[in-house]
C-alpha cells in the first residue's frame, strides 16, 4: 500500500470561507488582525482587541440514510458507508469588551451601545460572506459541498476581555473512498 496525502473535504472550504470573511471584514473597514482556522472544540479567546476572526469545525456526521435527509444525523446501525457527511463549523469574530475602569466605574452606556453595533454589524458582514462564497460553492457540480443549511448568529462573551459572535452553517459533502490497496 503507497501512503499519500491524506483527504480532506472540509478543510479547504473552511479555508475559503475565512479568506472571504476576512475580505468583507476589510471591505467594511471593520478588519481583524487575528485571523485563523481555529483547532479544538473553542477558538483560544487571545489578542482580540485588533479583531480575531475564525472558522472552526464543530462537528461531523454521516449523513442522507433513509430515515435522515441532510442535515440530520444518520444514526442507524451500519451507517458506517454514508452517502454524504454533515459538518458544521462556526464562522466568528471577535473584538475588544469595554471592562470595568481601575477606579471602578463601568462602561459607560455609549460604550457599551458602540459595541452592540459592532457585533451587529459583524454579523451582517459574516452573513454575507458566507452567502457570497459559500452559496456559490453549494450550487458548484465542482465543489464537495453540495448543500448547505445556515444556523444561528450566536453572541459571545464579554468573557476575557472579548465579546463578538459566531454563525453556524452546516454543509453537506462528499465522503472520502476507500483506498485501492
Amino acid at each position: 500500500m503507497e501512503l499519500g496525502t491524506a483527504p480532506d473535504l472540509i478543510g479547504p472550504l473552511m479555508a475559503t470561507i475565512l479568506e472571504c470573511a476576512r475580505a468583507k471584514l476589510e471591505h467594511y473597514e471593520r478588519p481583524a488582525a487575528r485571523v485563523l482556522l481555529a483547532p479544538g472544540d473553542q477558538p483560544a479567546w487571545d489578542e482580540c482587541c485588533d479583531g480575531f476572526l475564525y472558522v472552526r469545525l464543530i462537528t461531523m456526521y454521516p449523513t442522507m440514510g433513509q430515515s435522515s435527509p441532510f442535515p440530520n444525523q444518520d444514526t442507524r446501525p451500519g451507517n458506517c458507508k454514508p452517502q454524504m457527511i454533515g459538518s458544521t463549523i462556526g464562522v466568528g469574530v471577535l473584538r475588544c469588551a469595554a471592562v470595568q475602569e481601575d477606579d471602578g466605574d463601568p462602561p459607560t452606556a455609549e460604550v457599551l451601545t458602540a459595541e452592540t453595533l459592532g457585533m451587529t454589524a459583524d454579523a451582517l458582514i459574516l452573513l454575507e460572506a458566507i452567502k457570497c462564497c459559500v452559496a456559490p460553492l453549494s450550487d458548484s457540480t465542482t465543489s464537495n459541498a453540495m448543500v448547505s443549511v445556515l444556523g444561528a448568529w450566536t453572541p459571545r462573551g464579554p468573557e476575557g476581555g472579548c465579546v463578538g459572535g459566531e454563525w453556524t452553517l452546516t454543509v453537506g459533502h462528499g465522503t472520502c473512498g476507500c483506498p485501492e490497496e
